[in-house]
């Protein structure tokens, strides 16, 4: 009986080695946050939203407020769609502690799609004025994130989705956009306040 035991153990710690290299492999190559993962930031604590400056003069849709270095700009027509496609992405791989942007929407002749993109965990907050449009927000990030919408309160709540779902909506004129060039592309290494505004 000892030794039936002995090999029961043996058993039991063999398959518990297993689990565990099963949720390592698991841990390491899931595109979701995980154990391996830090937790999920306290939201709360960020600072509060930063207001809006006054809005420099040009046409380039989205205003870059704060960026630390060199904006990258890029712009497309596209003036056979019902939205416009706006991609805004922020470089802050180097920094471990959660962040917030604060991005301005002002009324577009057409709705907005979002399309955010980080490389730390981030809260993206939103705020609009009234008879702003917002189709389809995409959040793109294999970190911690968070849409605040709580400066939505004069417009319809979004719809949200992510990068890889995005061509499979059910909302076939969303779908099609998907993989397609953006109306415009900004980049910035680190920034935290931006403007979308009406193009010419």
């Amino acid at each position: 009986m000892a030794h039936t035991g002995e090999m029961a153990r043996r058993a039991r710690s063999m398959v518990i080695a297993a689990l565990v290299g099963i949720v390592a492999t698991a841990c390491f190559s899931a595109p979701a946050p995980c154990a391996c993962q830090p937790p999920e930031p306290d939201w709360a604590a960020l600072p509060p939203p930063q207001p809006e400056p006054p809005l420099p003069a040009g046409h380039y849709p989205v205003v870059v407020h704060d960026c630390a270095s060199t904006v990258s700009e890029e712009k497309t027509s596209h003036s056979d769609r019902f939205a416009d496609v706006h991609a805004i992405s922020i470089n802050r791989a180097d920094e471990s502690a959660p962040s917030a942007a604060d991005v301005y929407l002002h009324a577009t002749q057409r709705p907005l799609v979002l399309v955010l993109t980080d490389r730390t965990s981030m809260s993206w907050r939103l705020h609009a004025d009234p008879g702003v449009r917002i189709a389809l927000v995409v959040m793109s990030t294999d970190m911690w994130h968070e849409l605040d919408t709580d400066g939505l309160t004069q417009v319809d709540e979004p719809r949200i989705t992510d990068q890889d779902d995005w061509p499979e909506l059910s909302d076939p004129a969303l779908a099609a956009l998907a993989g397609t060039p953006p109306s415009s592309r900004t980049h910035c290494g680190t920034a935290s306040l931006f403007s979308i505004r009406a193009g010419p």
